[in-house]
């Protein structure tokens, strides 16, 4: 039996709904093993960032359709909101309006199983849920892939340390091989990247090693 060496995901690691689960798998499967993981949700990039930010609120709010990007897939989603209210209400025993409203809010990026978790949790004790601490990461209810989802720096590095991983942070660059005047662009972009840093980096490399 051949264990892999190597875990390697592009424009993966975001859409994860449990992360210290997904490492936990890793390390039971080879737990010497390495990662590295790219991902366009690179915190440092205050444009990048803001412009995610609008595809999680339309995705929580709106809805989404795959006209939104690339790998959306091939079917429209009604708004995560909706979708979450509606997995309350159907779990919540005194069937409220006003309660099931404030218990979806409240359950802004779980998965269904969480949420009814926390409903029924509500129906024995009448406590509310804490609130989402970022102000708009949302997960699709029904399948726990995250919109997108921005982490800072420093969450990625508790997240691998608990694992007993190091994790080191790269930048990636732009495609400097496109023909005519967008080539020539990318490489002043590639430029203020080498002197800058993450902050003009339109994604970031994430590498992690067993410390």
């Amino acid at each position: 039996h051949v264990k892999p060496d190597a875990f390697i995901g592009t424009d993966v690691i975001e859409h994860i709904y449990d992360l210290h689960e997904f490492f936990e798998t890793i390390c039971r499967i080879n737990p010497f093993a390495c990662t590295v993981f790219t991902t366009a949700s690179n915190p440092e990039n205050y444009f990048k960032i803001r412009q995610l930010k609008k595809l999680q609120l339309r995705d929580e709010f709106e809805g989404g359709s795959p006209d939104d990007f690339v790998l959306f897939g091939e079917k429209a989603h009604e708004p995560f909101l909706k979708i979450r209210r509606q997995i309350v209400y159907r779990e919540l025993e005194q069937k409220d309006e006003n309660t099931a409203q404030q218990l979806a809010t409240l359950t802004r990026g779980l998965h269904e199983a969480d949420i009814t978790r926390l409903v029924q949790a509500f129906n024995r004790t009448g406590n509310l849920p804490a609130a989402a601490t970022h102000p708009t990461n949302t997960c699709n209810p029904l399948t726990g892939s995250w919109t997108e989802r921005i982490l800072s720096i420093e969450a990625y590095k508790s997240i691998y340390q608990k694992h007993g991983m190091r994790l080191s942070v790269g930048n990636g660059f732009y495609n400097s091989y496109k023909p005519g005047i967008k080539g020539i662009i990318n490489k002043i972009l590639n430029f203020v990247v080498r002197r800058t840093g993450s902050y003009f980096a339109p994604y970031i490399i994430l590498t992690g090693s067993k410390n």
